[in-house]
């Protein structure tokens, strides 16, 4: 038997590229609404399951413009297995993200949602930290059953903590609220999420990697069989670098850079 899977910690985000402006692209991924047909190009919603510890892309969810990421997420849940733990920003935060996930033994960390108002009846774990009940929603997502709908409880305990994290790692606000599944202040500190949480910034350094290092933002293939094709390629080649970077526990992979690693393969590829 293979020996048991350990847990991983993933992180998730949303970008979108654009192509060149063919009738098949755009049929497939038509040009923003706000664009004048002939002034526009063909735009793709993509979203991307990464690896926190390797940066690896795991698995991608495409769809056109008007897509919403936190939709192209659920295509991407079933990579995400009990134990392990996902983490992304609030645009993938809502009741049933948290319950599902909290059903399949997952754990879950991201920022609370703005619309959100705070519960008058929390329980204070302590400085920065309360557990909440939060409401199923009264409106059923078209993607949940009427029954499924119906067995689900009327409301669900998470926990939200207040985190204070610098100015320069590139978030907007120095206070952040985060709300997660790990119920027990004894097995995750407050500074541990804060910390855990403000490493998500890694996925926007991946995304940057593929679309201006390896040239992703702008796809040049003239149909959409061939964007599929060029995307996958993409993937593998970034996910080639990964392992080359991540190759040799001796190294620190922090200190090796991805557009490094490139100009290193660059500069060996004619003496292999």
């Amino acid at each position: 038997m293979c020996p048991r899977r350990r847990p991983r910690t993933f992180v998730v985000d949303g970008t979108t590229l654009s192509m060149p402006d063919t009738r098949e692209n755009q049929v497939v991924w038509p040009q923003s609404r706000s664009q004048k047909e002939g002034r526009g190009f063909p735009i793709m919603r993509l979203v991307g399951l990464f690896d926190l510890a390797t940066g690896v892309w795991i698995s991608a969810a495409t769809g056109p413009f008007r897509s919403s990421e936190r939709n192209l997420c659920r295509k991407l849940w079933k990579q995400i297995r009990p134990g392990d733990m996902i983490v992304a920003d609030s645009g993938f935060c809502c009741w049933f993200t948290f319950y599902l996930f909290g059903e399949k033994g997952v754990n879950v960390v991201m920022r609370n949602h703005g619309v959100r108002k705070p519960d008058p009846r929390a329980v204070k774990l302590g400085q920065g930290d309360r557990r909440e009940r939060w409401k199923k929603p009264n409106i059923r997502p078209k993607w949940v059953s009427p029954q499924a709908y119906a067995a689900m409880p009327e409301s669900i305990a998470e926990r939200v903590v207040i985190v204070t994290v610098d100015p320069g790692s590139g978030f907007r606000t120095t206070e952040v609220q985060i709300a997660c599944t790990m119920l027990d202040p004894q097995k995750m500190s407050v500074s541990s999420i804060g910390n855990l949480y403000q490493s998500r910034w890694k996925v926007e350094l991946f995304i940057d990697d593929l679309k201006t290092t390896l040239g992703m933002a702008a796809l040049k293939t003239l149909s959409p069989t061939m964007i599929r094709r060029e995307l996958l390629v993409h993937i593998i080649a970034y996910n080639l670098l990964r392992a080359l970077m991540n190759h040799g526990k001796s190294m620190d992979a922090e200190s090796a850079s991805f557009k490094g690693t490139i100009d290193r393969l660059n500069h060996w590829l004619p003496i292999l």
